[in-house]
């Protein structure tokens, strides 16, 4: 699967696009803006349209432009685009002393960074209150009341059109809609980024002895299972357009609150991440909180939802918003989580099989994760 030279692309593609251009149009220093903790792996990428003149990088000081350290580079033999044919990693890891500086090579000087114990807090604190803003319902959100506690008033695309309970969740960018696809993503990356790094991310800013992360993960999964209110389909998306023409106004104060129907659509992207979401939580709640009512109804119906796949044309994905052009490496990841939630081989088999049916892509977003896929299929495949 050519995991090292995808991953090497992806960090280069990565940080090329994240940051926006410096004055020199042909070298780019591309760095963790946010800093580095003292003890952290530190790295930086420089990539330019022509090759290398120099040997060393040096960093110096950005208050008083000291030179701190210095070190030479190690060429990269990958190149970004047709344009930008030549990459170069740095080291400076061996830096640990706390201060602000800069990176500078053949002239060019990068935007300042911070090294310092205590970087990540205000981000991490600011993200984990970002979620409570956007949830939605019974749910105790911030910065707003509860709200839309009439999801769903109608069901769109199945036989029974009965108003069924689709409160909760979280709220899309910058409107009132919910999506099943970006609300199975969020809760699996949440997920995910806690069982990576339990020791990092057991942060519990509330002081209840639930982390916070995967208390905001609960949000989600409760969430997707009300959207699995059938044995053979699930709730894809709640409310419509019209939520985009009503104007600003606070979710509580939401004309439409009365008229947010639900709809019925379902592909294979969908059914995979859903289905990885919930194998990852059945795994965590069982042994982080021995929840094991919560975590077998986690993995049952992942596995219900994930036999859904066979039953769906290869791919049709007409979703106006999210719509993607491929559902392996989902898939890959659905099967992945239920083996390793299970311990039933015939998914690893599965999960290996759409693996390989995976192309490298050079970005990652929503839609496009394969790169962490890949990771996770590496620990199975040799």
């Amino acid at each position: 699967m050519k995991i090292f030279r995808f991953f090497s692309i992806i960090v280069l593609s990565l940080l090329f696009y994240s940051c926006y251009s410096q004055l020199n149009e042909n070298l780019f220093i591309r760095l963790n803006q946010v800093g580095f903790l003292p003890d952290d792996y530190k790295t930086a990428i420089i990539l330019s349209k022509t090759p290398f003149e120099e040997k060393f990088f040096r960093i110096k000081n950005a208050e008083n432009d000291e030179e701190v350290f210095i070190e030479s580079l190690n060429k990269l033999p990958y190149k970004l685009n047709s344009e930008i044919k030549y990459s170069a990693l740095i080291d400076f890891s061996a830096l640990k002393s706390k201060g602000e500086y800069f990176i500078e090579y053949q002239n060019m000087k990068s935007y300042p960074f911070l090294i310092d114990d205590s970087l990540y807090n205000p981000i991490r604190d600011s993200l984990s209150l970002f979620f409570k803003v956007q949830r939605c319902g019974p749910t105790n959100p911030l910065m707003h009341k509860v709200c839309h506690l009439q999801d769903a008033t109608k069901v769109i695309g199945y036989s029974d059109s009965s108003a069924i309970d689709l409160t909760g969740g979280w709220h899309d960018t910058g409107d009132y809609i919910k999506f099943v696809y970006t609300t199975a993503f969020t809760t699996y990356m949440l997920i995910f980024s806690y069982e990576f790094d339990p020791d990092k991310f057991s942060f519990d800013l509330d002081n209840d002895s639930v982390p916070d992360i995967l208390q905001e993960a609960k949000v989600g999964l409760d969430f997707l299972l009300r959207c699995n209110f059938s044995e053979e389909a699930f709730i894809t998306q709640v409310q419509d357009d019209r939520d985009h023409k009503v104007g600003w106004r606070m979710p509580e104060n939401d004309t439409l609150t009365f008229d947010r129907p639900a709809f019925v659509k379902m592909n294979k992207s969908q059914i995979g991440i859903y289905s990885a979401a919930l194998a990852i939580a059945s795994r965590i709640w069982k042994q982080r909180f021995f929840d094991n009512t919560f975590a077998d109804k986690c993995l049952t119906t992942s596995e219900k939802i994930f036999r859904l796949r066979n039953k769906i044309s290869d791919y049709k994905d007409d979703e106006k918003y999210y719509n993607q052009n491929e559902f392996n490496s989902k898939l890959a990841l659905g099967a992945l989580e239920i083996f390793k939630s299970k311990d039933d081989k015939n998914y690893l088999s599965i999960a290996l099989d759409y693996g390989k049916n995976m192309t490298e892509n050079n970005w990652w977003s929503w839609g496009d994760f394969n790169a962490l896929v890949f990771y996770k299929l590496a620990e199975f495949d040799n």
